[in-house]
């Protein structure tokens, strides 16, 4: 007797979880596509919960509604034609063996992240139209809404000056040391335009640097030296703020600096690189997201490297001590983590 059972490359999610009202979706992670149901549809599929031929399917359907043998003919049917339903083959499949063993949600996971392509994006290629293609699958599933980090109960705000505001002359003959990082915060951190997406999102961030796929997942910190205490801003790209939060004051800055090989006394000031890591991964999937997160780093630590030599200054970029800056910005590295430190110093 035939059997049948889903394709085991799909999930089915109910409006709940699937985020659009009076509708059921489902998503197949093999291909990055998904379909919406109603939900007599999305039940009749709902009841073929394991292997079944057509009668034994149509009698577990009766358990959960009424439905004419005339309609689940033609929903079945359409199942089977859209490959969404499969005959039962003796071999197992990847995910069945994976199940077997308890980690089907990890199979289904792996198959969502493991082909995000490298597309053409040359004046011939089709990779934009592609990759636009994908981000619609994706936000049926997800709205595409993380664009900055946003600090709560900030204990200071200080307004950062406007980006188009800001002359080579003011990077030169500047007045304080705070001022000019305050220009630098704007430079390489702030918001010159957006524009809209041709899917379900907010709108894209431009800014001075580049970042694939618009995607931004830098977040930045400013680090202040007051007397011989250290202020601590995160920058609030979306408020075009500079946001005073608390911070680790316990460090022994003495013995970071001296093994950074700097002299505190000729520090003007710190910025904190960290990558917000679902940001990238919403559009890239694992593969792809530990990459480009350092390319988009390496493009701000450039801008930031050029404003330093307008302004004769020199930029000591640090890769150490990484877990100590994480937990005294008391961040989580799974969610967001430091890559990098751009220590400003005037050797005048």
């Amino acid at each position: 007797m035939k059997k049948f059972f889903w394709d085991p490359h799909l999930q089915l999610f109910p409006p709940v979880l699937a985020g659009i009202e009076g509708k059921w979706l489902l998503v197949d992670s093999k291909q990055n596509l998904s379909w919406q149901f109603d939900e007599v549809s999305a039940l009749v599929l709902a009841a073929l919960f394991k292997p079944m031929t057509i009668e034994q399917w149509y009698k577990s359907i009766l358990f959960i509604m009424k439905l004419n043998t005339a309609d689940f003919k033609t929903l079945y049917e359409l199942f089977i034609s859209k490959g969404f339903v499969k005959r039962v083959s003796l071999k197992k499949t990847i995910f069945e063996e994976w199940a077997s063993m308890g980690l089907s949600a990890t199979a289904h996971y792996h198959f969502l992240t493991w082909d995000s392509k490298f597309l053409d994006y040359s004046i011939s290629g089709t990779g934009r139209e592609e990759a636009i293609e994908v981000m619609k699958n994706y936000t049926r599933i997800q709205p595409d809404i993380q664009r900055y980090k946003v600090t709560s109960n900030p204990k200071n705000t200080i307004d950062l000056p406007k980006i188009k505001k800001i002359r080579q002359e003011c990077l030169v003959n500047y007045e304080s040391h705070e001022g000019l990082l305050k220009q630098y915060a704007a430079l390489v951190f702030g918001i010159i335009s957006t524009k809209k997406t041709p899917w379900l999102g907010e709108d894209i961030l431009l800014k001075t640097s580049p970042s694939g796929g618009g995607r931004h997942p830098t977040e930045g910190y400013m680090i202040l030296p007051d007397l011989n205490n250290y202020k601590v801003f995160h920058i609030n790209v979306g408020a075009h703020t500079l946001d005073e939060i608390n911070f680790e004051t316990n460090l022994d800055w003495d013995k970071i600096f001296h093994s950074w090989g700097i002299l505190k006394e000729k520090l003007v000031g710190m910025f904190i690189f960290s990558s917000k890591w679902e940001r990238n991964r919403y559009r890239y999937r694992e593969p792809r997201t530990f990459r480009s997160v350092h390319m988009d780093v390496g493009h701000m630590l450039g801008t930031l490297s050029k404003l330093c030599g307008i302004s004769d200054l020199n930029l000591n970029i640090v890769l150490e001590d990484i877990e100590i800056f994480e937990k005294a910005l008391g961040i989580d590295p799974f969610d967001e983590s430091v890559q990098a430190i751009g220590a400003i110093i005037n050797d005048t």
